[in-house]
Order: structure tokens, then C-alpha cells, then sequence
């Protein structure tokens, strides 16, 4: 397959030259300069793309020697501006890389190259041969033959026997990882591995939006304290112990507005000033009912689709719970924006300061 013309003319980076996952993230590196767009632009970009990109997320991956997953690949891919057959060739050089230089190890094994003392899974080594074992074992059966032989009939009876007997049991089934000695008791912001990703893909099955990168960054962390909040657990934005037991019990995937009936409900309440209040919504949160921002450097998180902040909350005898029900917290915009005449309450000068820099005015 052949790049189209317009690479050479852009001097798009061309990542089939690449030898190595050290190489290819280079040039991933690379395209994003080409791109001309900020880690925050991207996620901008990726969320416009209907992707999932946290700004934290890609930055963590370029920042390293290993080949991104293939999502996060194709949602940074796309950011960039890449047709989708620039993202078909990228794609593919990732797959022959990971065959040729097996750049993707499992999660917490060794990788490739390590000299760890240990076999390839599913190659069996020899044991080392130890000298003078035949004429050892050549004594023993020419001397002792009759003892050895009813030993060894006696060991294999007794141990047909259990696994005959009715009080055996089969063993228990593997209990879920995120909640196995395999993983930390406290999973928290800077894990990276197969149990932040499992956390991830449990808050996935539970109907909330992130990428399951195995990076345990802000994104993740704001995820899992939705989550918390819409399940009456504290929300430390940490998967403890009880937030694990939730994430892995049977309750109902976690219920949010589209983006389209969040523009059509701020029609019906702003009326003519519908629009600017979609925009001014995009901004603070990316229009994301379940969007927390922070905690600051005073400890304030803002909530929801127009951020109010703790004191906010407290002013309005609210809780987090209710500044993530998108209906509650427009509610609570139009009342401001009744009393104030305007949007001036808000200041978003930066489109998707998507972790506590943004600040509303007033508070």
C-alpha cells in the first residue's frame, strides 16, 4: 500500500522504516509535531472524531519505548489529521512489530530479551543431567529391587487413592484479578499494568466511556470517580477495595445523555441563548455529563457538564450525585444564568482545560 501523494508534499512521517517499537514511537512523536497540535488540541480533536484520546494518556505513551494499543494508536492516528490510509499503513507496521520484535509482552511478564532464567511459555527445557545417576540407580534396583518395587506400588496406590476419594474437591475457580493477590489492595493514579487495565475494562462494562490503556492516569481516575458517586461510595478516585466489589457486582451499566439530547434539552431550557450555552458547556467539560475536574491545588473539584465547584454544591444544598444528573445541572446554569443575565459566571477561555485549571468566576 502506498502513502498518497499528499505525504510527501506535507512530509508526513512514514512509519515503515521502523525496526523497532523505540523507532516507531519516535515517529509517532513525530507526527504529532507535524500535526501542529497540543496533547489537549488532540483529545479535542479525538472527542470531535467520536474517539476517546485523554491528553495524559498519549503523552504517557510516546513518552515510552513500547508499542501503544492498537485503539489508542488509531484514535491518536486520527487526531492528527491522518486519512485512514495513513492510518492503515500505521497500523499494520504496529502488527508487523509487534510479530518480529514481540513488542507487545504480556502485562506484568517479562519482556522480550530479559534475561530472566525463565522458559518461553509453552517451551519445556531439559533438566540438567546429573552425573553418576544411572550407576546410582543401577545399584539401587540390583541390590534393593523387591523394596523399591513394592515402595513405588505403595506411593502410586496411595496416591490413586486421593485422587479416587470422595472427599476430594476440585479446586475453587480463579477469583477476578482486580480483586486477587495479583494486584495492589489500593489501585491508584501512576499504576500502569494489568490491573489498572482491568480496572478500566470493568468501569467499560459499566457503561462508562475511557480507553483501557493500562495507564492509570487523570482520565481514569475522573472515571472512577463518577463511578463511585453514582454508587453511594466514597470518591476518593481510587479503586479501593469496595469499589472493586462494585465494579465486579451485577448492577446496571451507568446511564448518561448523549451529546445530542444534552444540545437539544439546553434548547428547550436557555431558548435563543440554547447555542451558547452548548458551547460554553463544550468547553468546561466537553459536554460530558460525568466530567470532574480536579482536585486543585486547594483540594476543589468542579462537577459536571457546567463544573460546579464543592462550594457551589454546598451553597446550592447539593451533592456530587446531583451535579452529575445532567438535568440537575442544567437546571442549576439557567438559574444562574437567570440571575446574572449572562454567562459571566463562567470563564473558559481555553477550550477542554480538562483537569482543574479552569476556574468559574465568582467562586
Amino acid at each position: 500500500m502506498d502513502l498518497p501523494s499528499r505525504t510527501a508534499a506535507r512530509s508526513v512521517p512514514d512509519p515503515r522504516g521502523a525496526e523497532t517499537a523505540e523507532q516507531y514511537v519516535g515517529l509517532l512523536r513525530g507526527l504529532r509535531a507535524w500535526s501542529g497540535l497540543t496533547f489537549r488540541q488532540l483529545e479535542k480533536r479525538a472527542v470531535t472524531n467520536g474517539d476517546v484520546l485523554p491528553y495524559s494518556t498519549i503523552h504517557a505513551a510516546l513518552a515510552r519505548p513500547r508499542l501503544p494499543r492498537e485503539e489508542l494508536l488509531t484514535a491518536y492516528l486520527r487526531a492528527c489529521g491522518c486519512t485512514p490510509q495513513e492510518v492503515a499503513i500505521w497500523v499494520d507496521v504496529r502488527r508487523r512489530l509487534t510479530v518480529t520484535t514481540a513488542g507487545e509482552r504480556p502485562l506484568g511478564g517479562p519482556r522480550p530479551g530479559d534475561d530472566t532464567g525463565r522458559p518461553a511459555p509453552g517451551r519445556r527445557t531439559a533438566a540438567p543431567p546429573r552425573r553418576g545417576l544411572g550407576r546410582a540407580w543401577a545399584n539401587l534396583l540390583g541390590r534393593r529391587w523387591p523394596a523399591t518395587v513394592a515402595g513405588l506400588v505403595l506411593v502410586l496406590g496411595t496416591a490413586g487413592g486421593a485422587a479416587r476419594s470422595p472427599e476430594a474437591r476440585p479446586s475453587a475457580p480463579e477469583a477476578d484479578l482486580l480483586t486477587s493477590d495479583r494486584c495492589p489492595a489500593l489501585i491508584a493514579l501512576g499504576e500502569y499494568g494489568q490491573c489498572a487495565q482491568r480496572l478500566q475494562e470493568s468501569l467499560q462494562q459499566r457503561g462508562l466511556k475511557l480507553p483501557a490503556d493500562a495507564s492509570f492516569g487523570p482520565y481514569t481516575r475522573m472515571r472512577v470517580t463518577a463511578f463511585q458517586v453514582l454508587t453511594g461510595l466514597p470518591p476518593t478516585g481510587m479503586g479501593d477495595g469496595p469499589t472493586k466489589t462494585a465494579l465486579l457486582s451485577r448492577g446496571a451499566a451507568t446511564a448518561t445523555w448523549p451529546k445530542a439530547r444534552i444540545a437539544r434539552r439546553l434548547n428547550e431550557v436557555f431558548g435563543s441563548s440554547g447555542g451558547e450555552a452548548m458551547v460554553l458547556a463544550k468547553c468546561l467539560s466537553l459536554g460530558d455529563p460525568l466530567w470532574i475536574a480536579g482536585p486543585d491545588r486547594q483540594g476543589v473539584r468542579r462537577w459536571g457538564l457546567f463544573q460546579f465547584t464543592d462550594l457551589e454544591l454546598l451553597r446550592l444544598r447539593a451533592g456530587p450525585a446531583q451535579a452529575l444528573d445532567p438535568e440537575w445541572n442544567i437546571q442549576a446554569a439557567h438559574g444562574v444564568w437567570q440571575r446574572t443575565g449572562d454567562f459571566s459566571h463562567w470563564s473558559c477561555e481555553s477550550p477542554n482545560d480538562a483537569f482543574g485549571l479552569l476556574r468559574p468566576s465568582g467562586t
